[in-house]
């Protein structure tokens, strides 16, 4: 079996709580398998149990429904996904300062032509490139400043649900998710 993760969007923040052990415990109890959770932002770990990311996404987001009582969006990478996105790194000198380089990932890949409309002088001094599903933003100034929110991502590129993971969540993603 493979694994998968699971990136929650917008948890733990206000009145949306989703205690990570509890998440655990339910997800073991509805079959899923190998299941770990990494910081209290909602990063899950998986087997894939011989499903694709969509069924494992679609199952985690009715049960925090049934459980929570909120929609919680579940954005589902697999391993040899996360290995692209980070071996397709295109602003690769902006790492050493981690915590103002993030990646955004869309539940869908947006509009070419919407993401063309986005000139990078409007969002200056921030710098991003588009590369498939994901959005690499780095903002020199902290990513408090960056217009990159997930509100005005979606309405602009028309997407049903954005989520950012700053980069070394992603490189410990891919380490705690193994082989």
């Amino acid at each position: 079996m493979g694994r998968q993760i699971a990136l929650l969007r917008a948890v733990n923040v206000g009145k949306r709580k989703v205690p990570m052990a509890r998440l655990r415990e339910l997800m073991a109890a509805a079959g899923f398998q190998d299941v770990a959770t990494y910081l209290q932002s909602g990063n899950v770990l998986l087997a894939d149990g011989g499903l694709g990311p969509a069924e494992n996404g679609a199952r985690l987001e009715k049960l925090l429904l049934d459980e929570f009582g909120f929609v919680v969006e579940c954005v589902m990478r697999t391993t040899d996904q996360l290995d692209a996105i980070i071996a397709a790194n295109p602003l690769p000198k902006r790492v050493a300062d981690a915590k103002r380089y993030v990646v955004t990932f869309f539940g869908q890949a947006p509009d070419p032509e919407l993401v063309a409309a986005l000139r990078p002088e409007d969002f200056a001094p921030d710098e991003f490139r588009f590369i498939g599903d994901e959005l690499y933003a780095w903002s020199p100034n902290g990513v408090h400043t960056s217009k990159f929110t997930q509100p005005f991502l979606t309405r602009k590129l028309k997407v049903r649900v954005a989520t950012g993971r700053n980069w070394d969540t992603v490189l410990k993603l891919r380490e705690l998710a193994g082989d």
